[in-house]
């Protein structure tokens, strides 16, 4: 009788310790998954991405990084100039803004090439009926797999 107790116990523990490691297993597999999504930056398929901080925005692209710069933050209706740099040379296909909570169309980005690894030009931006309007920028640079993507919100 002792001998089956015993086994009992030593079942119940078994269980236990089994269910107590399945559970920190999954545990941290969990917390894994949500660190590698944190540090993960979206790109939405659509390759590398960043936002612009202080009207300038860096992005690497593949073996390149690409230093984009506004003249000043985006207003709709206004012209902004833009600026697209490199430490390498580089050539660009094009560049559009399409309005992300809102269909706008796709808005071109005027571009040429100004000095050594260097492009400028501008954009406008429609006016819309939200208040706060949030837009990607895409920008198609020759030899690069990707597109950048650069995201920027304007408030009305």
């Amino acid at each position: 009788m002792k001998h089956l107790k015993l086994t009992k116990q030593l079942q119940t523990a078994g269980v236990i310790v089994l269910i107590l490691a399945i559970t920190i297993f999954f545990l941290i597999h969990k917390s894994e998954r949500q660190g590698k999504i944190l540090h993960q930056p979206l790109s939405n398929g659509l390759g590398n991405q960043c936002q612009f901080v202080n009207s300038e925005c860096t992005i690497k692209l593949e073996n390149q990084i690409f230093q984009v710069s506004l003249s000043r933050p985006p207003i709709v209706e206004e012209r902004i100039d833009i600026t697209i740099a490199s430490t390498e040379s580089f050539e660009l296909e094009g560049a559009v803004i399409e309005g992300v909570n809102m269909y706008m169309g796709r808005l071109p980005v005027v571009l040429s090439p100004a000095e050594k690894n260097e492009w400028r030009g501008w954009f406008m931006l429609g006016a819309c009926s939200e208040a706060k309007m949030r837009w990607q920028m895409i920008i198609k640079i020759k030899g690069q797999r990707q597109p950048a993507l650069i995201l920027f919100t304007t408030e009305s």
